[in-house]
């Protein structure tokens, strides 16, 4: 057959590991495109046979769909429409290639697939070899179609879903089944066209859509693809026990099947895998460890299948080595007590670390230690120690010792040393004995006195000190005595004899501390005075101590006076309470430098003497035009029992009975001889009255006191007078007429405390005119009354036939006012005559 073959390139391009499963339903096949490719395929042979004009073919990119897992439904378009029939009518006009995005399934940790765009050449009809084709591993190539007339857009990228190998028999359409056989040889004819000659496409894109659909189907549907896991290195910070927290394996499956991990089990440590998650965690058991871990982990998936020789070739599950890095924290050195045993007086050097150890391997160092408390310790910087017991001491000793390692964590552990006693000798120690001057004490000197191996210690000799006296006791003790008012250092030794007549001496060696010896007072006077006198006197002390300051003061309180003391002399002045007779006492402290002091008391005696009448001083307030009374003798008996009387005032002698009247400057005075006084002052008087008053007991005594009389002022009610006016008749025709009078009428009112400037006038009753012949008129047209007391009057008055006013009256009333009262009503009138 005479025809031409296209050479133009068909390639495809897939992401390894990504799955390409088709999800459309055989059902959804439009009849009409099956009844057409049926018709092609019945015509296919005459084409073949019949000579035809070599048309440009056009290279397809096929695309492969996203993996989008449904649960087994048939997607659909956004509008609805179903998208699962395989395409039967993409077009692509004539000499062009379509763009088709091919989107394989990648796995990422965020879920979203990777994306790789391919985009054809453009076709190149004149070459007549065939191009090779790249093609990823599973990935399906779109053949050669033929063009169609009319161009539509591509339609939208196929799904995915879960395939099941039932669903999938039933879903390639019969039309499609029948056409198998037809389509095969089409394609044999296509691949073979180019060797032989040129001619027409082998079949009409249709039917390559088709195949194309058909192949997914059955590749989606009876070819599985293993789930996917990778290798992963892990760093891991755990202690032995410690948990890590959830950690992903990584895996997944391309099919979107369920999945089960399997791990092997790691050397160090224990797994726990969740199924649901696809996660582990890992717990450290071997304490200590640092390093490296590892396990394998194999992921299998659970789908339905019907596997073809495809899938037990290829299996499926997959497997990765997932390795831990795993590091320790540091851990805190261990500290084992040492135990060192050496004769007594021998030094013994020990290493207090060889039983020492850390958790990590970690070298130690000594960085402190304590004392013994019967030794000497010397650390040779190594770890290393030498303890040298003190002399002839046997016994247990100790001292406590701290590690570290190079990170800074320590711990500490007490060592102990077991001193062997040797033979113990007779031994006398010196004594240091403190003690305060004037006192006396018991010392033990064997208490620290070793006594040997014979045993029967006991004093056989005790020298004399220099400035005491030393006793000794029956139960071999000592008493030490010194002397009278003396500190300082004293010493004497003593010795002892053991039962072999081994002797040792000692010393003992005092301190005396001086004590403060208080004051001593060697005068204290014996006080006698008269009442309402004053006693003086002096209280003398010395004191032991020549360096001592001594200071006086009031130790205790007199109980009827006051009294007060010189500190540096101890002179005393002593003043009894007024009137005060009989016997009194306080107490005069006297104080050394430090505070020592003590206290002599001092007697007073105190003789009675007769006392004048008790005078005073008495001021009397009042209110001016009142009155005061009062009494002048308050106190009817002084202290002595005698009765007291008002004798005179100013001079005027006060009658024994009844009473006295005596005329004062601003009023007058009414008194008795008990005192009891009337004191009225002048009318209107502000001023002051004072006077002298004498009183006089039965003995004869006398007293001279004052008394003061304040008279404050009161406001006084202005007087107001009635005023009369008569003025004189102007000349006047017969009838009515307006005439005006003027006057004040403060001109005759006063006030005793204002000046009649600062009086107001307060009009109280309205003006009113009397009868003319007697007509009753209402003739006032005017009336004004001031402030000032000045008014003005306007009325009407009748003419006569003299030519004067026919007499009439105006009358008004008022009062005056000085801001704080008013007078009493007051009446103004004019007659107009």
């Amino acid at each position: 057959m005479d025809t031409e073959t296209s050479s133009d390139t068909v390639t495809g391009t897939r992401t390894s590991g990504s799955a390409t499963a088709d999800t459309r339903d055989a059902s959804a096949l439009d009849p009409r495109d099956v009844a057409a490719a049926t018709a092609e395929l019945q015509t296919d042979t005459t084409a073949e046979s019949s000579p035809q004009t070599p048309s440009p073919t056009t290279e397809i990119v096929a695309e492969e769909p996203t993996l989008v897992p449904v649960d087994g439904e048939t997607p659909k378009e956004p509008d609805g429409t179903d998208i699962s029939t395989p395409p039967t009518d993409l077009v692509v006009a004539p000499g062009t290639k379509p763009d088709i995005e091919t989107r394989p399934l990648a796995h990422t940790t965020s879920g979203s697939p990777s994306t790789t765009t391919t985009t054809p050449e453009a076709s190149t009809p004149e070459s007549p070899e065939p191009s090779t084709s790249e093609v990823a591993e599973d990935s399906p190539i779109a053949p050669e179609i033929e063009q169609a007339h009319q161009p539509v857009s591509p339609p939208p990228p196929p799904r995915v879903h879960r395939s099941n190998p039932i669903a999938g028999l039933i879903a390639i359409p019969v039309a499609a089944v029948v056409a198998v056989p037809a389509v095969i040889s089409k394609v044999i004819s296509a691949i073979m066209s180019p060797l032989l000659a040129p001619g027409t496409p082998a079949a009409p894109p249709f039917l390559w859509n088709v195949l194309t659909w058909a192949v997914r189907e059955i590749q989606n549907t009876f070819f599985n693809r293993r789930p996917q896991v990778v290798a992963q290195t892990i760093d891991l910070s755990l202690d032995a026990g410690q948990v890590s927290g959830p950690i992903s394996f990584g895996g997944f499956d391309p099919d979107g099947n369920p999945v089960t991990y399997t791990v092997s089990t790691p050397a160090h440590g224990v797994l726990t895998v969740d199924q649901q998650t696809g996660q582990f965690t890992y717990t450290l058991t071997d304490p200590g460890y640092t390093g490296t871990d590892q396990f394998t982990v194999t992921i299998s998936d659970a789908g339905p299948h019907l596997h073809g020789l495809h899938g037990y070739v290829t299996n499926h599950s997959s497997s990765a080595v997932i390795t831990l890095n795993i590091t320790t924290s540091n851990h805190a050195p261990i500290a084992v007590p040492d135990s060192v045993t050496t004769d007594w007086n021998t030094p013994v050097t020990f290493s207090v670390t060889d039983n020492d150890s850390d958790p990590d391997g970690d070298p130690l160092t000594v960085i402190s230690y304590t004392d013994p408390a019967h030794g000497t310790l010397f650390h040779h910087g190594d770890g290393t120690f030498t303890y040298t017991p003190n002399v002839d001491f046997y016994g247990e000793d100790e001292f406590t010792y701290t590690i570290s390692d190079e990170y800074g964590l320590a711990a500490a552990t007490k060592s102990t040393f077991t001193v062997i006693r040797g033979q113990i000798h007779l031994q006398a120690e010196d004594d240091e004995v403190t003690l305060e001057e004037d006192s006396t004490t018991t010392i033990e000197v064997l208490a620290n006195d070793t006594e040997g191996d014979t045993g029967g210690v006991h004093i056989v000799a005790v020298t004399s000190p220099a400035n005491g006296t030393v006793t000794l006791n029956a139960d071999n003790t000592l008493t030490y005595q010194p002397a009278a008012d003396y500190n300082g250092e004293d010493s004497f030794s003593y010795t002892v004899i053991d039962a072999a007549g081994n002797t040792s001496t000692a010393t003992v060696s005092l301190t005396i501390t001086p004590v403060n010896d208080a004051p001593v007072v060697i005068s204290a006077p014996t006080v006698t005075m008269d009442e309402d006198g004053v006693a003086s006197g002096i209280v003398t002390a010395v004191d032991a101590d020549v360096d001592d300051t001594l200071t006086y003061s009031i130790g205790s309180p007199p109980q009827h006076g006051v009294v007060v003391i010189d500190g540096v002399t101890g002179a005393f002045t002593y003043i009894p309470n007024l009137d005060h007779n009989g016997v009194d006492s306080f107490g005069v402290s006297v104080t050394d430098s430090a505070g020592e002091s003590t206290t002599v008391i001092v007697s007073v005696t105190i003789h009675p003497v007769d006392d004048p009448p008790p005078t005073s001083t008495t001021t009397v307030v009042l209110l001016e035009d009142g009155t005061a009374t009062g009494d002048l003798v308050p106190i009817k008996v002084d202290a002595d029992g005698e009765h007291v009387m008002l004798h005179s005032i100013d001079g005027h002698a006060v009658a024994s009975t009844g009473l006295t009247t005596i005329t004062t400057q601003h009023g007058v005075l009414t008194v008795s001889s008990d005192g009891h006084f009337t004191y009225t002052p002048n009318a209107n008087s502000t001023e002051t009255d004072a006077l002298t008053y004498e009183v006089i007991d039965v003995a004869g005594n006398r007293s001279t006191s004052t008394i003061t009389f304040h008279i404050q002022p009161v406001n006084d009610a202005p007087v107001a007078f009635d005023d009369v006016y008569t003025p004189a008749s102007p000349p006047v025709l017969i009838g009515m007429h307006s005439v005006t009078f003027t006057g004040n009428v403060l001109n005759n009112d006063s006030d005793v405390d204002t000046p009649r400037s600062a009086l107001t006038a307060v009009l109280v009753g309205q003006p009113t005119s009397s009868q003319v012949l007697g007509l009753d008129l209402d003739g006032i047209e005017h009336f004004e009354l001031r402030d000032d007391g000045s008014f003005e009057i306007t009325g009407l008055v009748l003419g006569s036939l003299i030519g004067l006013i026919t007499p009439v009256t105006w009358t008004f009333t008022y009062q005056v006012s000085d801001g704080e009262a008013f007078s009493d009503v007051a009446t103004a009138t004019i007659r107009w005559v």
